[in-house]
């Protein structure tokens, strides 16, 4: 766009400065209709690149926010589904966990994050989204997190399990994400 701006103001320069003298210098009048004609003409050609391009510009911004809104969709989606998986109870006796709470801080953290710095692979341990998902269940099985109005404080061997689970989560939402990142695309 800068260089079609640029372009726009040469065309823009007066062109009376390079008038030449007719007649032996008798007249310096001379119709410069045809040049203004030309440079107009060319002038609007570079408005039309330069409308073309916003537009493009436009289509590509609302394609990417689109994308974004569904990426972000479909890794929800998935931590649910590993959350109710790995998270809800305990595989030996059936009971249920307290990490079955930790779901609306985990999402709290896909909301946060940037689709984009994960998107190229979801997977990968060292991005942020993993991370951080990692962080937050450790930050609870620590308990470092206070206890919110109504909530109790989780017990010892609760923790533990919680502990115990982290791997199998990490596990589940690597075999799943992959997967469901690349049919949505």
């Amino acid at each position: 766009m800068a260089s079609y701006c640029s372009e726009l103001q040469y065309l823009a320069n007066p062109v009376t400065t390079h008038v030449q003298s007719a007649e032996q210098h008798n007249q310096d009048v001379n119709s410069l209709g045809l040049i203004s004609a030309r440079k107009s003409a060319e002038a609007i050609e570079i408005l039309k690149l330069m409308s073309s391009t916003y537009m493009v510009a436009l289509c590509q911004t609302i394609d990417l926010r689109h994308l974004e809104e569904n990426m972000r969709e479909v890794v929800k989606h998935v931590v649910q589904q590993a959350v109710k998986k790995t998270l809800y109870s305990d595989e030996k006796d059936g009971s249920l966990l307290a990490s079955r709470f930790f779901e609306k801080e985990l999402l709290q953290v896909i909301e946060h994050q940037p689709v984009f710095s994960y998107l190229e692979d979801p997977t990968n341990t060292s991005y942020a989204l993993l991370l951080q998902l990692r962080e937050v269940l450790v930050a609870k099985a620590l308990n470092t997190c206070p206890a919110k109005d109504g909530e109790k404080e989780i017990s010892e061997e609760d923790k533990y399990l919680i502990f115990k689970r982290i791997p199998f989560f990490q596990n589940e939402l690597k075999a799943i994400l992959g997967d469901e990142v690349t049919k949505a695309r």
